[in-house]
């Protein structure tokens, strides 16, 4: 490493020291004061680590990754992915994650980062329903619009949502993963992540790049999700989730929190209702976040009305329907229009096709994109 300038030879051994299991943010500072560098920390004599009752476990994690690591390799696939090192004295390290009691040492970036400090933070069910999904288009669609970049975990459910609404709206968003980002996770979520690079968005981890999907990273990574941005918006949550880890971040970190309120009957309310009891503020709309009330919202184009009557009824049926937030089988559609089956089928084939619908898992709704 000596053709190395010093400044990126020294986040080179970080890197490899962040590669060792259980070796956090608050152990790596306590051996960098203590030695100085660390090149020192990654060369040093098993002693000193030791001497600062490092757990043996970590001892020998480290002793073994010494041995083996190539920081050769570590280059090279630095270079290849385009990932970039930002350690906590980087132009680009947050200056809000030094709020955390523990703040990451080293980022793994790849992508764009935002411009704008117009960021908000949304989070939600993994598996929301049709109003938590809908609650999402209407009230951050207009924030995307606004200038808002959308910050959030790339997990299924809300937080992909989230991500492919400002992909679609040519916004900026950020997903901070829990894992390193060789390591994609959930693996349905590799393209989204690539297609988030490509459209000038950020990827972002505080793990080694070849890092597992644990558990416990998960929940840490939650305190970047809520420090990244000034505001966090909870869409839909049950009680024990860890979005609700994320927000209770947030209200530690004094940042803005908004909750969607829900059906009292449904358990992924149950989360957002408990924070507004507790203080969050209760948003219905974007103007609760952006201030103002004349927000350019999207509104459905009315241009469907000159369709044929069969198509039309289907279409002011789903209209209906989607207000209770509620979808219908083609079956269902023919029972409360008393039309028969190839007459529903086919109109629904043709609306679907034009856009005008859209069909889950058997089941039709009308589509939120005609705007």
């Amino acid at each position: 490493m000596s053709s190395l300038k010093q400044n990126n030879a020294e986040k080179l051994y970080l890197a490899a020291l962040t590669s060792v299991p259980g070796l956090g943010p608050k152990r790596l500072q306590k051996l960098k004061q203590a030695m100085n560098t660390w090149q020192s920390v990654w060369e040093a004599d098993i002693k000193c680590w030791q001497e600062l009752k490092i757990s043996i476990q970590i001892q020998n994690l480290w002793q073994e990754r010494r041995k083996k690591f190539n920081f050769s390799v570590l280059e090279k696939s630095l270079e290849h992915s385009q990932t970039v090192l930002i350690d906590q004295h980087h132009h680009l390290y947050p200056a809000s994650f030094m709020d955390l009691a523990s703040p990451p040492i080293l980022l793994y970036a790849r992508g764009t980062w935002p411009k704008s400090n117009k960021q908000i933070t949304i989070i939600g069910s993994r598996q929301p329903s049709i109003y938590g999904t809908e609650a999402l288009k209407m009230i951050v669609a207009p924030l995307i619009k606004a200038g808002y970049g959308t910050v959030s975990g790339m997990a299924l459910g809300l937080d992909s949502l989230a991500h492919n609404l400002s992909l679609e709206l040519g916004g900026h968003t950020t997903a901070i993963i829990g894992s390193g980002l060789d390591y994609i996770y959930p693996r349905e979520n590799f393209g989204l992540a690539q297609e988030i690079i490509k459209q000038g968005g950020l990827v972002l981890s505080e793990y080694y790049l070849n890092t597992p999907p644990l558990k416990a990273n998960f929940i840490l990574r939650n305190r970047l999700l809520a420090a990244m941005s000034s505001a966090t918006l909870l869409i839909e949550a049950n009680l024990k989730s860890g979005s609700m880890i994320t927000a209770r971040y947030a209200q530690k970190l004094q940042r803005q929190l908004y909750a969607v309120p829900g059906n009292i009957f449904n358990q992924q309310a149950a989360g957002c209702h408990q924070l507004i009891k507790n203080g969050a503020i209760l948003c219905n709309q974007a103007s609760d976040i952006l201030g103002v009330t004349d927000i350019d919202t999207p509104t459905e184009q009315e241009n469907y009305l000159q369709l044929e009557p069969v198509a039309l009824s289907v279409i002011k049926l789903l209209k209906k329907q989607r207000t209770c937030f509620s979808e219908l089988s083609a079956d269902q559609i023919s029972e409360l229009l008393k039309l028969d089956t190839v007459s529903t089928n086919s109109t629904l084939s043709i609306l679907e096709m034009q856009k005008y619908i859209t069909q889950r898992r058997g089941h039709y709704s009308l589509n939120t994109k005609m705007t």
